[in-house]
């Protein structure tokens, strides 16, 4: 049995400035061919799991293209028509082939396709015809009604944060070569609803969604049902295809009882999806009368990996005007990590170098992080790590290989909304959620959507 495997990966935050280029996939993670295996090999990404699944299910992995860059803004037409065309020239060079895995992430908008993963889908099809096709989403997908009725299969990320991509890949796989073995099809059913949430309200390790994901996994234990996936969605693309969905894979008649069985449970819990935020002034009063720490203050509007630049001094405003001890902040700041680094920067220098390591982490594990220069200064009772690179706080490394112990600070600004716990969960004692200003704000009803019309009374975004 001979598989494909392949994926064009982009969370697209459309209200971020800058397009996102060739060149933006070639410094995160660009492989073709052979270079696949190498460059994933020993990672916990969903290629890794689809690597290692066809080895211990006996099938031939064919290794066609892997990219994706840093969520950022839309992404240009050149590049999308780049990888499109390696992609599928890879494919077609490929045939024939007994099944094909797609890792996509489901929230991707280039400037000249608003749901470029249903087209690709279409032409996907256009080349290999009706083989097998099973689809992994990110948890943050706006899946396209094309996307879902062109694929055999779709699987979705069950954890936020993203724990597990490696098993959704390897399941992804193992139920393609079952597809394959048995030339069985199941029906994909799906529920969009309109119901928009922010990242910082969708964690699975807590209510709503926890008790939604114990749903899911019910449903998956029923025999005449492969797959189920919760997709509460990305925000921040003004698409029109925006929204929770539902999706099941199965036998027809159950699948579609499935998805609507989840999408009226995801309605009935919809009150639940509340996240108290407080100002910056108020989040770094409440770190300082902590009893203990480490304290998270949680950037959600200026999350790296939602698209915002992870630039925001907002906290550190707040930090320096509060006298703040024992804390430190990630800033991206290229010209001030290198004048730092030259002895012209601001405060007291405390370390400066390029930096670049494998993730040690839960998420994302194994994959090569390279943030450039970087230079680590005191400011007062603040240190601020000035990075060349923007950075996705998935891991304590990128603090420690500066010699920053983060246990032993008592406060921690991070750059993200929920992804941050599969770094620091286990060391914050506490974790505040901060309303700062940025292109990943919570207050959905102030973002300019154009294209999104769906507003109604049971649309519009919690308060």
């Amino acid at each position: 049995m001979r598989i494909g495997i392949g994926g064009i990966w982009h969370e697209t935050n459309t209200f971020a400035p800058g397009l996102t280029g060739l060149e933006d996939f070639r410094a995160w993670q660009l492989a073709a061919g052979e270079d696949v295996l190498e460059r994933y090999a020993g990672t916990r990404t969903e290629i890794a799991g689809a690597l290692d699944a066809c080895r211990w299910l006996g099938a031939a992995p064919v290794p066609l293209l892997a990219a994706a860059a840093l969520p950022s803004g839309t992404v240009a037409s050149e590049a999308r028509q780049a990888l499109w065309d390696e992609l599928l020239g890879r494919l077609a060079a490929a045939l024939p082939l007994d099944g094909l895995v797609l890792a996509l992430h489901g929230a991707m908008v280039a400037e000249d396709r608003e749901d470029p993963e249903s087209d690709l889908m279409a032409a996907v099809r256009g080349v290999a015809g009706e083989i097998p096709v099973a689809v992994t989403l990110d948890l943050h997908a706006n899946p396209g009604r094309g996307l879902l009725e062109q694929a055999d299969a779709v699987v979705a990320y069950d954890t936020y944060p993203h724990v597990d991509p490696y098993e959704r890949g390897a399941e992804a796989t193992e139920l393609l070569a079952r597809l394959s073995a048995t030339g069985e099809r199941p029906h994909v059913a799906w529920r969009r609803l309109p119901l928009l949430t922010c990242p910082v309200e969708q964690a699975t390790s807590e209510e709503p969604m926890a008790s939604l994901l114990a749903l899911v996994h019910g449903w998956e234990e029923r025999p005449e049902i492969a797959c189920a996936s919760l997709v509460p969605g990305y925000p921040y693309a003004d698409v029109e295809r925006l929204g929770f969905t539902v999706v099941a894979c199965g036998e027809a008649t159950a699948a579609e009882e499935c998805a609507a069985a989840l999408a009226d449970a995801v309605l009935a819990r919809r009150e639940g999806f509340r996240r108290e935020l407080a100002s910056p002034e108020e989040a770094v009063a409440r770190a300082l009368a902590a009893p203990r720490g480490p304290v998270v203050l949680a950037d959600v509007a200026d999350n790296v990996g939602g698209g915002a630049p992870g630039s925001s001094t907002a906290i550190l405003d707040a930090l320096l005007a509060a006298g703040a001890e024992s804390a430190v902040v990630v800033l991206w700041d290229p010209a001030t990590a290198r004048a730092a680094a030259d002895g012209s920067g601001p405060g007291e220098l405390l370390a400066s170098r390029p930096v670049a390591y494998r993730r040690t982490g839960s998420y994302m594990t194994g994959q090569w992080v390279d943030l450039g220069l970087c230079s680590a200064v005191r400011l007062g009772g603040v240190e601020v790590v000035y990075t060349t690179r923007r950075l996705m706080p998935f891991d304590a490394d990128h603090l420690r290989v500066l010699g920053i112990e983060p246990a032993e600070r008592r406060i921690i600004a991070v750059k993200s909304a929920i992804a941050w716990q599969a770094g620091f969960g286990d060391l914050a004692a506490e974790a505040i959620y901060v309303d700062s200003p940025g292109v990943c704000t919570c207050r959905l009803e102030t973002l300019p959507y154009r294209r999104f019309t769906g507003w109604g009374d049971t649309a519009r975004p919690l308060p």
